[in-house]
């Protein structure tokens, strides 16, 4: 029963720290999606993540970074956060602000 306490303990404190960034986040305007930071969503935001998942040439995301790419709100930043990206930019899924939406936007989930 200790060991269920304890993690629950550190889930709960993981959903309390993951709202926080997501709040901090949104607060400064970041748009989710953008993993570039240049203010639009487009193809050259899931190459940033790919190329941060594969680690190609160094290159890693920012703690900004990581909230904007992570559009499958499971806190973890892969290459199914980039396939989503890439559903939004060709109009096959209509909003990355949250899971779902319209009928068909849940296409990878």
């Amino acid at each position: 029963m200790k060991t269920f306490s304890k993690v629950s303990a550190v889930l709960l404190s993981l959903a309390v720290i993951a709202g926080v960034l997501f709040t901090n986040a949104f607060a400064a305007g970041v748009r989710m999606g953008d993993a570039d930071l240049n203010g639009s969503v487009d193809v050259e935001d899931a190459l940033v993540v790919l190329r941060a998942v594969a680690g190609e040439n160094g290159a890693y995301l920012t703690a900004e970074q990581r909230v904007a790419a992570d559009v499958t709100y499971d806190g973890v930043v892969n290459s199914v956060d980039a396939l989503r990206i890439l559903l939004y930019v060709s109009g096959q899924v209509s909003s990355l602000d949250t899971i779902g939406g319209e009928e068909g936007d849940d296409i990878i989930l």
